[in-house]
This record gives C-alpha cells, structure tokens and sequence, in this order.
C-alpha cells in the first residue's frame, strides 16, 4: 500500500475519538493514510474549512 502498488486493498480503521474527522482525514490532501492517493479540490477545501472552526460554538480557532 504504501507503494501505492495495488488494484485493491481491504483494511479497516476504527475511530480514535468521537468526531467524523477521525475518519474524514484519512482521504485528505497529504494524509498519510491515503494510499489511493485520492484528491478533489472541493473536499479538501470544505474538509480544511472544517478543521478551523470549534464544532462547540462556531468560534474560528
């Protein structure tokens, strides 16, 4: 995998702390994790817009 040598793989993640990011990174830009090396301009603009606001009060951190 991280060859990126591969037609399929089969893993399976669980969630390290109770937030979708947990899961949503995995597909980001640079994310060690993406292995497809997948990448869409839009997802990872709204996922960075995301990762800068506190989900508690909608305060930019």
């Amino acid at each position: 995998m991280v060859k990126h040598d591969f037609d399929v793989v089969y893993t399976s993640w669980g969630s390290d702390f109770n937030d979708a990011s947990t899961y949503l990174n995995l597909q980001a830009r640079g994310s060690n994790y993406n292995f497809g090396q997948w990448d869409n301009d839009e997802y990872n603009k709204l996922f960075e817009a995301s990762a800068t606001t506190d989900a508690g009060n909608n305060q930019k951190r």
